[in-house]
């Protein structure tokens, strides 16, 4: 199976990378604080089950009586990932990413055939970012390649899938053919995945599963304005073409922003059968724990939360009910660290399919390709060109976290990564729609910009050429120090391009008492901040002199 998923990614690979592929088929922190040092490795974790291992209910966060259930069914649920692939950023502990989930897939399929359960694994969609980068197209690959991997049955596609077309194209014998597009929208003549239903069926066992995704409406008019789209239908205009399946259960996955859309899709869904309703980014209008709930004709849907970029497995057991329909338990699994001590084949297989993603995202040069943009003004000249006015300061920053930026990607080889660089080093920005930009003058790759490695002195105070050339000039040192006064701001501007939600879940909470401290200058004393050393202080006498 490997030898077979590797090749998925030839599309994206260079000539010298598949021939490597033929011969191998026998076989992250940013400026905040540092990362939580990985789990210690297990005797056996490759066999060992959790649930015999006392230690572990806590740090998974298992309910040991549901793990030994014998349920007929077990469908495991992923899905919005919304590109994230391991986890990363500077919250504690780290959760997701798809080694993890496949730890915690390869157990569940392991405890099942001992308790003679089927298991089902289906994609829910919003796995793609869907921004307009090239790496997108190669990371749909590698995506595509993992779902085949964990033998997914069924892919549907969200908003952001749609602007992907790469996680649109067929694969290998193990995947579905072709991901389902959302059940109201209409394709393009020509997009990928255009002639597909906008729902796909399956069967795991005993259970027959129709599903399909839908978009929000409000969601799908910029979509629209972007041809992605033909058109689109409202919620309640899409499901009253579809007819009731009262034998069959109905998986609908949607991302749910108002609470008005949960109702109404609540009241729809229980017309056609027994159903569950997955929100693939928590909002609070889903269960993350349910135990036997009875899903048959006219009756409401299960709602039930994912957790957003890959954070959490979805796992929902299934068992006939008496007089028709099942009882539906249900657990959102976290990918805490812990699962990283159970591996196997699956992991395996998915951490060589990491390390070729990598290799191709270096090949390809999507990080020196990146476009460049013309500075507007000053440029960037690096932290080390502050140094000899503020030495003390420089070298207190040498002790945080952000000036081994650059080096953590080093380690972990992501170096050449655009979407991990750009949160490590200096010379990038990011706009309110959380596009970013390269500055003609930033950091471009780690063997020849090295002096723009590391979060340093201007990605708050911004690009210091002018300032250093004239650093005299007062008008200067009001805007660099008004730029860093954003990061006393409330609404910590400078600080918020790298630190969202997605990489410090906790950073709004603990920014006072957690973040700041950490590279919070005042530190260092007031007479100590600027020391001017005497060859500079003679560029100012000279200065005030008038020439002869």
């Amino acid at each position: 199976m490997l030898r077979s998923a590797l090749l998925l990614l030839g599309c994206v690979l260079s000539l010298t990378l598949l021939a490597t592929l033929g011969g191998c088929g026998d076989d992250e922190s940013g400026g905040g604080k540092a990362p939580p040092a990985p789990a210690e490795p297990m005797a056996a974790a490759a066999s060992a089950d959790p649930s015999a291992d006392p230690s572990a209910d806590k740090a998974l966060g298992l309910d040991r009586g549901w793990w030994k259930r014998r349920p007929a069914v077990r469908l495991v649920l992923t899905g919005g990932q919304h590109g994230r692939l391991k986890p990363c950023g500077c919250s504690e502990p780290q959760l997701g990413g798809l080694k993890r989930a496949s730890a915690a897939l390869a157990q569940i399929r392991r405890r099942a055939k001992a308790a003679g359960t089927v298991v089902g694994v289906l994609s829910l969609g919003w796995t793609m970012r869907g921004n307009h980068e090239p790496q997108e197209e190669a990371k749909a690959d590698y995506l595509r390649a993992v779902l085949e991997a964990q033998r997914c049955q069924l892919a549907l596609l969200g908003t952001p899938d749609l602007r992907v077309p790469s996680i649109g194209r067929a694969r290998g014998p193990l995947a579905s053919e072709t991901p389902y597009p959302p059940l109201n929208v209409r394709l393009p003549q020509g997009a990928v995945a255009a002639d597909a239903p906008g729902y796909g069926g399956t069967t795991v066992g005993p259970l027959g599963v129709t599903a399909f995704s839908l978009i929000d409406p409000a969601r799908a008019e910029p979509m629209q304005a972007g041809g992605f789209l033909e058109g689109f239908e409202g919620y309640a205009e899409a499901l009253a073409k579809r007819k009731p399946e009262a034998k069959r259960l109905t998986i609908v996955s949607s991302k749910l922003t108002e609470r008005s859309d949960a109702h109404l899709l609540r009241r729809e869904l229980g017309r056609l059968g027994p159903a569950v309703l997955v929100d693939v980014s928590p909002s609070g209008f889903g269960v993350r724990t349910a135990d036997r709930v009875r899903l048959a004709a006219g009756q409401p849907p299960l709602v039930i939360e994912l957790e957003e970029h890959g954070k959490g497995l979805g796992v929902l057991d299934l068992d006939p009910a008496p007089g028709g329909g099942w009882l539906a338990s249900y657990r959102l699994l976290e990918l805490v660290p812990r699962w990283e001590a159970y591996g196997g084949p699956l992991v395996d297989e998915v951490t060589e399919l990491d390390r070729l993603y990598r290799q191709t995202v270096k090949e390809q040069g999507y990080l020196v390709d990146f476009l460049r943009v013309a500075d507007e003004g000053p440029t960037f000249v690096g932290s080390a060109a502050c140094q000899s006015c503020h030495d003390a300061v420089y070298k207190e920053w040498k002790t945080t976290p952000h000036a081994r930026g650059l080096e953590t990607l080093v380690k972990a080889n992501y170096h050449w990564d655009p979407e991990c660089i750009r949160c490590h080093v200096q010379g990038w920005s990011r706009d309110s729609a959380g596009d970013w930009t390269l500055w003609e003058s930033g950091f471009v790759r780690p063997d020849k910009t090295q002096h723009l490695g590391d979060v340093g002195c201007e990605n708050c105070h911004g690009p210091g050429s002018a300032h250093v050339a004239d650093p005299w000039n007062e008008a200067l040192w009001k805007q660099a120090s008004q730029a860093g006064a954003n990061l006393g701001h409330p609404e910590k501007r400078a600080c918020l391009r790298c630190h969202d939600p997605e990489n410090s879940h906790g950073f709004h909470e603990g920014y006072e008492k957690d973040y700041l401290p950490v590279v919070d200058h005042r530190r260092v004393p007031a007479k100590l901040r600027t020391v001017v050393p005497d060859d500079v202080a003679k560029t100012y006498d000279a200065a005030k002199k008038p020439p002869k």
